[in-house]
């Protein structure tokens, strides 16, 4: 285990970016620090790399907190929809739109030669902060690499339990939707 400590907290995206720059293996899992996966998911997700023109793979999210309230009741519906449904059926023509934060891997080979714009993303003038998941997919497809969906990769994330935080959460997300969309549709 290697841990980078910066002095000045760069984000995200920053700390990502330098775990693709300095790791040696090829494939490099990434998972958010709301998540967390079963035991044998990592030995499942990189045998979605066989295949040379792989370039990430999304595993599967279950809503951890599902039962809290209905709030969380209502996000775990629209996760199960989001992974089983849509990534599954964008998996089929390999592209998945969105390798999830929650629990995704990337081919190191593929990354490279788009991390430092993918890092240093702006749109409308405005450095990109959030929605680096997405971003970082879209690169990959732009670049002719297919993301696939992996059902039987299997982790759990913790969502917003209140209407404020869901909200916050959802703004974020909606902002980087609409960026990555109009980005995409060219």
């Amino acid at each position: 285990v290697k841990i980078i400590r910066w002095e000045k907290n760069k984000g995200k995206r920053a700390g990502m970016a330098e775990t693709i720059r300095s790791g040696k293996e090829e494939i490099i899992l990434f998972i958010d620090s709301d998540s967390f996966i079963e035991k044998d998911s990592v030995r499942k997700l990189v045998r979605y790399f066989i295949e040379p023109n792989v370039g990430a793979v999304a595993g599967h999210a279950y809503v951890y907190n599902a039962n809290k309230n209905i709030l969380t009741r209502m996000q775990s519906t629209r996760y199960y929809i989001a992974f089983k449904a849509y990534k599954s059926a964008e998996s089929i023509f390999g592209t998945v739109t969105c390798c999830s934060g929650c629990c995704s891997a990337y081919r190191r080979s593929a990354v490279l030669p788009i991390l430092d714009k993918w890092e240093q993303q702006r749109f409308l003038g405005v450095r990109c902060t959030y929605g680096d998941d997405r971003s970082l997919t879209n690169a990959l497809l732009e670049r002719g690499l297919q993301t696939l969906y992996a059902p039987d990769v299997i982790s759990y994330t913790i969502v917003p339990e209140t209407f404020k935080q869901f909200m916050k959460q959802q703004l974020r997300w909606k902002k980087s939707w609409f960026r990555e969309s109009l980005l995409a549709s060219r």
